[in-house]
């Protein structure tokens, strides 16, 4: 963050301050105590087992300039610059939005069912030969990460690099608001978050309302007939995927780095660091986000080398005798299907397992979606297929009834379950497949199996 006036922060929270307090400099943000650093300013979040309140006095003796926080917040003395807000999350936003009209780099924002954190990361890669770039970390892709993400940006930034996540109606639309995007990504329209958007044109709403608020290009999927109906007729659209319709098209090769050959506006080739036909659209997706920067696609193909794909989202773990594909970060009915796809064009499907768990937050439509799963997983021939969690066992009784031998399903409770199951079946699995929602908890089994595949040092 460039370092501000106190009185500007007063100012985009609401807040009235007068006086030589205005003048004061902040030089940067915090939400968290243990990363404060000496100057920053401190948002006094709450959350579900904590409030706000209570680290004021902390943020004060650890150096923090000025704090941001709650209406009940202790009086700290009057050396110390306290802004009372009723809702310190709101403040942040607020803040944040301020923030972003000081900036003088593009903003990039993607949104979609699945995809958001690689293709940011994709992305970024491209850019970051011949750009300053800012990236939300993780999935900071709330009213909390959007603000925070931006508040990162300087005036060096070049590119600024968000994600715009949703759980219910009209966040999206909030948070348009606030991050104003130069360019749009969209990279699917799938079940998801269905307990709070209640159906697929619920979804497609919610992420419409990016295009909307996107101030200059907007590029998505065209092999989503959803996207390509509303795009129809625009002329600030960039069309990618693998269609013959698509402005910029692809084809792609097999294996765990399979070879990209790009067509359209954009020909070329790109060595894709990560397996799939779903990673290798969030590649075009970024390339042609990258062309819209200025990047040429030589260049952003010089950047994807020794790019390391984001932790959980098909990250190819190559043992001695085993390939472990960990997808474990979140799931939903589009991303399972695209992960299994990936999985069968890796392996042999006789000599492949899936380990999948439980799908969350798809409300009224989650017995259906879970069954619907089974019968696809039914239809590829795996070897082996292990269900984790209640609802889990949707898939495999779907899977069972659709044809999938009795023996080659199996299922277990938990994660820390899945080790035992797996154990007598590793001399025909070759590659096997972790992948559910958050709630799922499945890194713990790949932690587990790759322990146990893994020869001790010194071992013959």
């Amino acid at each position: 963050m460039d370092a501000i006036e106190l009185g500007a922060l007063a100012d985009a929270v609401g807040v009235c301050l007068e006086g030589d307090l205005r003048a004061r400099l902040l030089t940067g943000v915090s939400t968290d105590t243990r990363t404060l650093r000496v100057g920053d300013v401190f948002f006094a979040l709450s959350g579900e087992r904590f409030d706000g309140a209570a680290l004021v006095e902390q943020a004060f003796a650890q150096g923090a300039r000025a704090v941001v926080g709650p209406l009940h917040s202790p009086d700290c003395g009057p050396r110390r610059t306290l802004l009372r807000v009723p809702c310190v999350r709101q403040a942040l936003v607020d803040f944040g939005a301020w923030y972003r009209g000081t900036l003088r780099a593009q903003v990039v924002a993607i949104t979609g069912s699945a995809g958001k954190t690689t293709t940011k990361e994709l992305l970024a890669a491209m850019l970051l030969g011949s750009r300053s770039v800012v990236r939300a970390p993780k999935s900071f892709n709330n009213e909390v990460g959007v603000p925070l993400t931006l508040l990162q940006a300087d005036r060096a930034t070049d590119v600024v690099v968000l994600e715009i996540g949703t759980s219910g109606p009209g966040e999206i639309a909030r948070l348009a608001a606030v991050a104003r995007p130069d360019v749009a990504i969209l990279t699917l329209i799938a079940p998801a978050h269905l307990a709070g958007l209640g159906s697929v044109e619920g979804v497609a709403r919610e992420k419409l309302a990016l295009a909307a608020a996107a101030q200059g290009l907007v590029i998505l999927n065209g092999d989503d007939s959803r996207l390509r109906a509303w795009a129809e007729g625009r002329s600030d659209v960039v069309r990618c995927g693998f269609g013959a319709a698509n402005d910029v098209r692809g084809s792609l090769g097999v294996g765990a780095r399979p070879r990209l050959r790009v067509e359209g506006t954009l020909g070329g080739a790109l060595q894709m660091p990560l397996p799939g036909r779903g990673p290798a659209l969030d590649a075009l997706l970024a390339l042609a986000a990258a062309d819209a920067l200025g990047v040429t696609p030589s260049e952003a193909a010089e950047g994807l080398r020794g790019f390391r794909g984001p932790q959980g989202r098909m990250h190819t773990i190559e043992l001695a005798r085993h390939t472990l594909l960990d997808d474990t970060y979140n799931a939903n009915p589009a991303s399972m299907r695209a992960s299994l796809g990936a999985l069968c064009e890796l392996e042999q499907p006789d000599r492949a397992a899936a380990v999948l768990g439980d799908m969350l937050e798809l409300g009224a439509h989650s017995e259906g979606l879970h069954a619907e799963l089974g019968r696809f997983v039914a239809a590829q021939g795996l070897g082996l297929l292990v269900s984790v969690g209640p609802l889990a066992r949707e898939v495999a009784r779907a899977a069972r009834e659709a044809g999938m031998p009795s023996e080659r399903v199996l299922d277990v409770d938990d994660a820390d379950a899945v080790l035992s199951a797996l154990l007598p079946h590793l001399n025909s699995i070759r590659t096997a497949l972790f992948k559910g929602s958050r709630g799922a908890r499945l890194e713990r089994a790949v932690a587990q199996l790759r322990q146990h595949l893994t020869p001790a040092r010194g071992a013959a």
